[in-house]
């Protein structure tokens, strides 16, 4: 899973080379390296949480409905995060709320990752639920059925 973390990675050492003028462009000198942030859904969501806790040069990141798949060592985030989250996950909440004895391996990963929305939230950062919404509907995939 890490290479979705040296993907991104990549992209900001390239961002930086452009601005730095290492790389030729009309973007010399233009870009705001301080103000950098990842956002993403679904997997690329849980990518953007990874990468934004652990690169020092994104500043805030947005994770659109996805599953983390990286909970280990991510207990406090000090930068601004914000997780949205469709009515589906809400109503899946619940459900664990009522199972939470079981000892799988799904209940423990969902575990991991509430305490981490808790955390976040704890530092400042935010958790929404769109009431209504399902996974996709944070994508344009809509637009095209």
């Amino acid at each position: 899973m890490n290479n979705n973390k040296r993907d991104v990675e990549f992209v900001i050492d390239q961002i930086e080379k452009l601005n730095s003028g290492a790389i030729e462009s009309q973007f010399k000198g233009k870009i705001d390296l301080d103000h950098i942030g990842a956002m993403g859904h679904s997997f690329g969501g849980a990518t953007a949480f990874n990468t934004t806790y652990l690169d020092q040069r994104i500043k805030a990141g947005v994770n659109m409905d996805g599953s983390l798949y990286e909970v280990e060592n991510r207990d406090v985030i000090n930068k601004p995060f914000m997780f949205i989250r469709s009515g589906s996950f809400e109503d899946w909440l619940a459900n664990f709320e009522m199972d939470r004895n079981s000892d799988d391996e799904v209940t423990k990963s969902l575990s991991d990752e509430l305490h981490i929305m808790k955390n976040v939230i704890s530092h400042g950062g935010n958790v929404i639920y769109v009431e209504g919404t399902q996974h996709f509907n944070f994508t344009d995939l809509q637009f095209y059925s």
